[in-house]
């Protein structure tokens, strides 16, 4: 099963990504789902990804988030664009704005294609700035970036969802960084891996593992209803 969600409507992308997967799971609760970025795909997994199925678990949903920016990955996924059409497991990609040679080759491989234009006129929303905030530990500053997102893209819970899934690719990302000696072993990006590396200064291993775990309940308890999403992003973006 192949999906393919682009343009440049953030939000709506993220929303039409957590409607398909939240139909996956409700069919199959159990599907172990995995989520790749730029910075942690490694090009020669992708082929046991498409096809791999675990032996207890059975099939598996993989998303590949903005990944097809770096050419080796670009390059494996359109040749294996036919397996991941046939593929038993869920494989989503999300892209901001790819090339229309990329979309007509997945639309040619049969993948399911979904196109989320920007609609809005005002100022865009820059993620990084938050999450640049987060890995200095500068509270004021991150609180100050959390608001002003609110207020220009609203308190939507898609958009809520983005804000926490970026908050926790950060954690992530300085984990990694803190576990690997070089970019190469990390499987990041140099750059990406030198900015991580100068935020590790601000937080000790525990905490980075204690938050990966808030961030990965936080949007589970939200949906169970025993906190409310915007309220809760923003005791944690306080708590830091």
């Amino acid at each position: 099963m192949l999906y393919f969600i682009h343009g440049t409507n953030a939000v709506a992308a993220r929303k039409k990504l957590h409607a398909i997967l939240d139909r996956a799971l409700e069919k199959a609760p159990g599907t172990p789902v995995a989520m790749f970025h730029a910075e942690t795909l490694v090009p020669e997994e992708i082929g046991a990804l498409v096809a791999e199925q675990g032996l207890f678990t059975g099939n598996s949903a993989v998303v590949f988030d903005n990944v097809l920016g770096v050419e080796e990955v670009l390059l494996r996924v359109l040749g294996l664009l036919s397996e991941m059409k046939e593929s038993r497991n869920l494989l989503l990609f999300l892209e901001a704005e790819p090339d229309a040679k990329v979309v007509s080759a997945f639309t040619k491989a049969g993948a399911e294609v979904h196109y989320t234009p920007a609609i809005a006129t005002g100022p865009i929303f820059n993620v990084f700035s938050l999450t640049d905030a987060f890995g200095r530990r500068d509270k004021k500053k991150l609180w100050i970036e959390y608001r002003k997102a609110l207020a220009k893209e609203g308190s939507d819970d898609s958009f809520l969802l983005y804000m926490n899934s970026m908050l926790f690719w950060q954690v992530k990302t300085m984990l990694l960084a803190l576990l690997s000696k070089t970019a190469a072993e990390s499987g990041l990006k140099p750059f990406s891996y030198q900015k991580a590396r100068t935020f590790l200064k601000n937080y000790s291993r525990e905490e980075l593992e204690e938050l990966s775990g808030k961030l990965v309940r936080l949007p589970h308890d939200a949906h169970r209803g025993l906190i409310d999403m915007e309220v809760g992003l923003e005791r944690l973006v306080l708590s830091i």
